[in-house]
């Protein structure tokens, strides 16, 4: 049997389970006490497991705006079964703006610079290369390269709609939004295997399937070395747009359901660690350009928590102990003068503040944050 798939059925009846009894289950947690990791060890284990190199903060990418509407950055790493499929998507854009597409190759080994070569009577592409340095290290290099006044990530496996680059850039241009995004599925062969329908106007945390205003990005870059580098987005840009944001109801991006996507295989290693591993380089970055730790960056950390958490469940419980130590050490050095206000993850926040890994795994566990 699939263990990935009892590994999930065992989450939601153990969901259930806690949901049920969380009343009963909180009265017995809330008195409990249990003994935790010292903060040295925690940070011991987790840097020892996933070891990863300081960032640079002092970041300044040169960024022209007045060539193109749109820059395309597609990092590209030995995709050459998809890579065909990603670029026919992008050149097939029914639009009355004016794009470019920059495929950064991060130093493929099979064919598919040859593939992407082979697209290159239209002047709309551009082939870009450099040594292999990852997801986050290709994506950066592109970055320096923005000529536009938007640009939007494309991931080399995925697929965009023939109407995505219009619908998006519409709704940017005409109410002067910095960042616009809209829906997305996941598909396999020619399969659409899910649609994900966005509840209000919260944005997804993805790198892709969004526009974001070039000058955001100045002294922006995702942290080299992590699984997960898309929290940035979540954490700094989304910051950085000041609530100007918008969303279409139309789905733009597709997905493709890589079962040997970094993604997707960090969820049964250590890897799935950098979910919360990373979060310190972002606020670090947010501190150095003076962009505020504010009760909106607050939920966007409380959120994470809860993703993260969804990653490594599976992790036994003296590793659970030493992460959540982690976590209420960067609630103690960024988040101290912020004071949560909404109800929406007050178990989970009130959890961490009193240090309390009991409430902390019911509020995890139960799904009542």
């Amino acid at each position: 049997m699939n263990m990935s798939f009892v590994f999930k059925v065992n989450k939601i009846l153990s969901k259930y389970t806690y949901r049920v009894l969380y009343p009963i289950l909180y009265k017995v947690f809330k008195n409990k006490k249990i003994n935790l990791p010292t903060l040295n060890d925690s940070q011991e284990f987790l840097t020892n497991v996933r070891i990863h190199k300081l960032s640079n903060l002092n970041v300044v990418n040169s960024i022209e705006s007045s060539n193109y509407n749109l820059t395309i950055i597609v990092p590209v790493y030995n995709v050459e079964k998809y890579i065909g499929e990603c670029i026919e998507s992008l050149l097939n854009q029914k639009t009355k703006y004016k794009y470019i597409i920059k495929i950064i190759n991060d130093g493929s080994t099979d064919s598919s610079k040859q593939i992407i070569q082979s697209f290159m009577n239209d002047p709309k592409i551009q082939l870009l290369e450099k040594p292999n340095g990852g997801l986050s290290s290709a994506r950066n290099f592109g970055i320096k390269n923005i000529e536009s006044d938007y640009v939007l990530f494309v991931d080399s496996d995925d697929v965009i709609k023939d109407n995505t680059v219009e619908l998006l850039l519409d709704k940017a241009y005409s109410e002067e939004l910095s960042i616009v995004e809209g829906n997305y599925y996941y598909f396999e062969g020619n399969k659409i295997i899910s649609k994900m329908q966005r509840a209000g106007e919260k944005l997804y945390g993805f790198a892709c399937n969004k526009v974001v205003k070039s000058s955001l990005l100045r002294n922006f870059q995702f942290e080299e070395g992590y699984v997960f580098e898309d929290t940035c987005m979540e954490f700094f840009v989304h910051e950085l747009a000041g609530g100007k944001v918008g969303v279409v109801d139309e789905y733009t991006y597709g997905y493709r359901r890589n079962r040997k996507g970094l993604s997707f295989s960090a969820s049964n290693n250590y890897a799935s660690l950098d979910s919360i591993l990373i979060v310190p380089q972002i606020l670090d970055r947010m501190n150095y350009l003076n962009v505020p730790i504010d009760e909106r960056v607050l939920e966007t950390m409380l959120f994470q928590v809860v993703n993260s958490y969804n990653r490594y469940y599976y992790l036994n419980k003296n590793i659970q102990k030493k992460i959540f130590v982690y976590i209420c050490n960067i609630f103690d050095e960024y988040f101290s003068e912020c004071k949560y206000m909404s109800s929406k993850y007050i178990n989970l926040y009130n959890s961490i503040i009193e240090k309390s890994f009991n409430l902390y795994y019911l509020a995890v566990k139960s799904g009542k944050y």
